[in-house]
């Protein structure tokens, strides 16, 4: 799923628990005989309660996004060169097609998080039962890595790796 789907899904998420927190918050204002004291201020025919939750709302509606962006995702970085980007999608693109072109790996995700001063190349490899990681990993060390750090060439580039092995499930007879 690409980043902009994602970031809309939990968007309408956040959007839609909001809308029912602030309709429980209104129901359980409207239909309490007996609040207590610090809440009596939101109880009744009154728009604050609606006001108050919608303000809570869109708080932490804020928050959540303010983490998310947090994440520090690298979208273009600087070279050397004046005027040159690098669009990290197109080199974690390159590396994921070059470690997906190895026999036996089943599946690459690739990113590139960070800063701009140190950015790092996270790779996730799944592959298949017969293959053998050292190879695999070999590979990595000595083919893309390196490949990936000479487009990157002022900066440092630290590279995480995670290779699981995808196991085929037994059929059962019976």
């Amino acid at each position: 799923m690409d980043r902009t789907r994602n970031t809309v899904n939990r968007l309408i998420l956040l959007t839609g628990g909001s809308v029912l927190l602030a309709a429980g918050a209104l129901v359980l204002t409207r239909t309490m005989d007996d609040v207590p004291r610090w809440w009596a201020a939101f109880s009744g025919d009154s728009w604050q309660a609606i006001l108050v939750t919608a303000l809570l709302a869109t708080s932490v509606s804020a928050a959540v996004l303010v983490l998310q962006l947090r994440r520090r995702t690298i979208r273009r970085l600087p070279l050397s060169s004046p005027g040159t980007a690098l669009d990290t999608r197109a080199l974690t693109a390159a590396v994921a097609s070059r470690l997906q072109a190895l026999a036996g790996v089943s599946a690459v995700q690739a990113g590139l998080r960070g800063t701009r001063a140190n950015p790092c190349l996270r790779i996730r490899l799944v592959l298949e039962d017969t293959a053998s990681p050292h190879r695999i990993l070999a590979a990595l060390a000595t083919e893309a890595t390196p490949e990936a750090r000479g487009f990157l060439a002022p900066h440092p580039l630290k590279v995480e790796a995670r290779i699981t092995v995808r196991t085929r499930r037994r059929r059962r007879i019976g």
